[in-house]
């Protein structure tokens, strides 16, 4: 993941955010994580809703372990949340993904 430097963090996006997110996105990954499923549930299905835009990561780096269901084994930011070493210490799983935006076609 070295060659791949710039991130977002989203917690939460709800349906009335999605636009932003288009707005958002130039060359970035996008990390989501929740300790709550439904949240990350939401999270995914709102992402994996945009394929000409975002490509998750287990598409693009073999080196990005991921579970049957494509949640991150492990927090590819290298540091840990409050939240998540709370959760974590509770025995909550963290759920987690990180896609890639990918190249617009030129318009013409």
């Amino acid at each position: 993941m070295s060659g791949l430097k710039s991130w977002v963090l989203v917690t939460y996006i709800s349906c009335m955010q999605m636009p932003l997110l288009h707005l958002m996105l130039v060359s970035i990954l996008v990390f989501i994580q929740s300790d709550v499923l439904d949240v990350a549930l939401e999270m995914r299905n709102q992402f994996d809703s945009l394929p000409h835009v975002l490509k998750h990561i287990d598409e693009i780096e073999s080196s990005m372990l991921c579970d049957s269901e494509g949640w991150l084994l492990n927090n590819p930011m290298g540091k840990r949340t409050e939240r998540e070493i709370h959760a974590e210490f509770e025995g909550a799983k963290i759920y987690r993904r990180v896609y890639q935006k990918q190249a617009q076609k030129a318009l013409g």
